[in-house]
């Protein structure tokens, strides 16, 4: 039976966790996952709706805004997500 292939995705990174990415993984590692691209949280980004947004983020009140953001009714930066946080996340209540 043929294995089901390996999906393309994009890997979005904030501004901590760019630099935890940058030391811990090379490139061509990350490209042999099927990651396409890199890209930066907080800077303009062209929408995929066809590929899955792998996101690694500090859980920061404006890194999920900005998570939150790539999803309304108006926009769908891409196919679906997956989130991953660097720590555990903390609610004020």
């Amino acid at each position: 039976e043929k294995e089901k292939e390996d999906p393309w995705k994009i890997l979005i990174v904030d501004e901590e966790t760019v630099h935890i990415m940058n030391a811990a993984v090379r490139v061509r590692d990350i490209n042999k996952k099927n990651v396409t691209v890199v890209e930066h949280l907080e800077k303009s980004r062209q929408p995929f709706p066809n590929l899955i947004g792998v996101y690694f983020l500090a859980p920061t009140q404006k890194s999920v805004n900005k998570f939150l953001e790539d999803f309304t009714e108006k926009k769908q930066q891409y196919g679906c997500a997956c989130l991953f946080f660097t720590t555990r996340m903390f609610f004020n209540h």
